[in-house]
């Protein structure tokens, strides 16, 4: 039986469609992280609600994030570029990651600053919009799925 080799440039063009797709479900996360984080607390003092309520709101994104971070194929991308080291791969690009969140409070003192300022959230939205977008292009230049190492 012969194997019918798959068309390259559709292949790239449906590759990009669906890198970009995750890229906005990412987005739409990551506003909404930003976004209920910060904005529960004067949320709840309007609505009346209590701390635990707040704590169910809070901890239903938490949840969230890792399934949407499993469901992106995070880990698939290592086994693409290698995969005898994904291992390898999957702690390098996690110590980075982690390095970054402990850097976060960078990201927190802006938004202070922002809000400090001009009392604008929908600023702090859009600074937030920049930055993902700046990751999305950074990957759709730069970032391959093509194998690396053996």
């Amino acid at each position: 039986m012969s194997e019918v080799a798959p068309n390259k440039e559709g292949f790239w063009k449906i590759r990009y469609a669906v890198i970009t797709l995750c890229f906005f479900a990412t987005f739409v996360c990551y506003i909404d992280r930003v976004n209920i984080s910060s904005s529960i607390i004067p949320m709840a003092e309007e609505l009346g609600r209590d701390l635990q309520t707040q704590g169910y709101v809070l901890s239903s994104f938490y949840i969230g994030d890792p399934f949407m971070q499993i469901g992106g194929g995070h880990s698939v991308n290592h086994r693409d570029i290698g995969l005898r080291h994904a291992g390898t791969l999957m702690g390098i690009t996690n110590t980075a990651g982690t390095i970054l969140g402990i850097l976060g409070i960078v990201g927190v003192s802006v938004t202070g600053l922002i809000l400090q300022y001009t009392g604008s959230w929908a600023l702090v939205c859009q600074v937030t919009a920049g930055v993902s977008l700046f990751g999305m292009a950074f990957y759709l230049l730069f970032a391959s799925g093509e194998k690396q190492f053996d």
